[in-house]
């Protein structure tokens, strides 16, 4: 067993050692032709639609489902109001479902921009809330969901360039930007309260104002999505050279 965890670790630093070519299903744009934006949007959405399946020789997991980050604590107080809230095993459905993309990549710069439009976004979560809400006591511990009607992304990744094995490579550099409009946000919480139609009714009044709802969380959102793509984003960049992602250079 000992012999089979060791050829696979080897197996797995010769690739990126040698680094990769894009996945074949891939696209690859030329940089020096007049449609490259246009091109690397088309690309983008393939490549999002593709990995219904993992392409793991590429550190890239399956994105419907999609499972992580780790955990996010929201609080949030007033007068007659004061709750901790603690989110952990998210499970994000609908990552592959895009309607449409748009992106451009300043080579200068070394920026990417991407707005992607999805049909639906689906984040379910484990969930424990504890103060009180209205002065009534709250402490549980229980599942909910967030369902993103329409959802359109609008991101901004900075790149650095770096040298690995003889290599160039691009990798997340962090200060990423991340807007999201869905049409809508329905919530879904169970049994927050031994009552199920008060619960009931604060979902309800979430759905309804879920935008005063997110602006109290301050941003857990796009924090917690701009996560995810980073991840996912950074594990390609690691493994296929630069010279290897574009024609033209």
């Amino acid at each position: 067993m000992k012999a089979i965890i060791t050829l696979v670790c080897i197996l797995t630093l010769t690739n990126l050692c040698q680094g990769l070519t894009l996945p074949s299903g891939f696209k690859k744009c030329d940089k020096t032709k007049s449609d490259f934006n246009p091109c690397l949007s088309t690309a983008i959405q393939g490549a999002i639609q593709q990995l219904k399946e993992p392409q793991t020789e590429y550190g890239l997991p399956t994105l419907d489902p999609f499972v992580g980050p780790d955990d996010m604590i929201v609080e949030y107080g007033d007068e007659t109001t004061g709750l901790r809230q603690k989110y952990t095993s998210f499970k994000f459905n609908g990552l592959t479902d895009v309607t449409s993309t748009s992106a451009s990549f300043d080579f200068s710069t070394k920026t990417l921009h991407l707005n992607i439009t999805f049909v639906e976004v689906v984040v379910e979560f484990d969930y424990q809330i504890s103060g009180w809400f209205i002065l009534y006591p709250v402490n549980v511990s229980t599942t909910g969901s967030c369902t993103l009607i329409k959802p359109l992304f609008k991101l901004a990744f900075n790149l650095e360039e770096y040298e690995f094995e003889k290599q160039s490579h691009y990798r997340v550099a962090g200060g990423g930007k991340l807007n999201f409009f869905p049409e809508a946000i329905i919530f879904d919480y169970k049994d927050i309260f031994k009552k199920g139609s008060l619960t009931e009714e604060i979902n309800k009044g979430m759905s309804e104002n879920w935008k005063i709802v997110t602006a109290y969380w301050q941003g857990m959102f796009p924090r917690l999505f701009m996560d995810v793509f980073e991840e996912i984003f950074d594990e390609l960049l690691k493994r296929v050279p630069v010279p290897d992602l574009f024609d033209g250079l």
